[in-house]
């Protein structure tokens, strides 16, 4: 939340703020992040394979569950006004807006289903199912962004825009240089 609200966001890191429904949780973004990251750190102290790819489909789940919650409290991510005819009317505005929380809880049902297809194929996993998730996500996450209430804070982006590219550019940086590693690991038959 930091990095999307700035500095008022660190009142929200006393343990008894985060819980308080005025203040709100923090930032999807952020949490997928944490949940990437922890989940990381727990397969390698464990010594084990990365066992993370199970909550890729669970991941995309919850997050179609919780953008429900969102849209019908009205207080994230109500979107820009619309004159289409899938705009809605929210509490507090006297127009139409874009209902970003739908899309994205729309998305990710279809993403839940995706990664539960790709889940058992052996390409997908040691956490490359999660990193698809996480990539696919941020990609839909991006451009829903541009319908969505979200201050622009640099070149016409918002700041979860720039989040997104940036998780965007390291997975393609990851994927890149394992397709690399195992062209290098591959004996061509001679």
């Amino acid at each position: 939340m930091i990095v999307f609200v700035g500095p008022p966001a660190i009142e929200t890191l006393s343990q008894y703020m985060i819980f308080d429904p005025r203040v709100g949780p923090g930032s999807i973004l952020g949490g997928v992040a944490g949940g990437y990251v922890g989940g990381y750190i727990a397969s390698h102290l464990s010594g084990r394979r990365c066992t993370c790819d199970a909550f890729a489909p669970a991941m995309a789940l919850g997050m179609a569950v919780g953008r429900l919650g969102d849209y019908f409290s009205g207080e994230d991510g109500i979107g820009k006004p619309t004159t289409l005819p899938v705009g809605v009317q929210m509490p507090g505005v006297d127009y139409l807006v874009h209902p970003a929380p739908l899309y994205d809880s729309a998305f990710n049902l279809f993403w839940f289903g995706v990664l539960l297809v790709l889940r058992d194929r052996p390409s997908f996993q040691d956490g490359r199912l999660l990193k698809l998730g996480i990539g696919g996500y941020a990609a839909f996450r991006f451009f829903v962004e541009f319908v969505r209430n979200n201050d622009v804070v640099w070149l016409g982006l918002t700041a979860q825009q720039i989040v997104c590219l940036l998780a965007l550019a390291g997975l393609l940086v990851y994927f890149t240089v394992q397709s690399q590693r195992r062209a290098r690991t591959t004996v061509a038959p001679s």
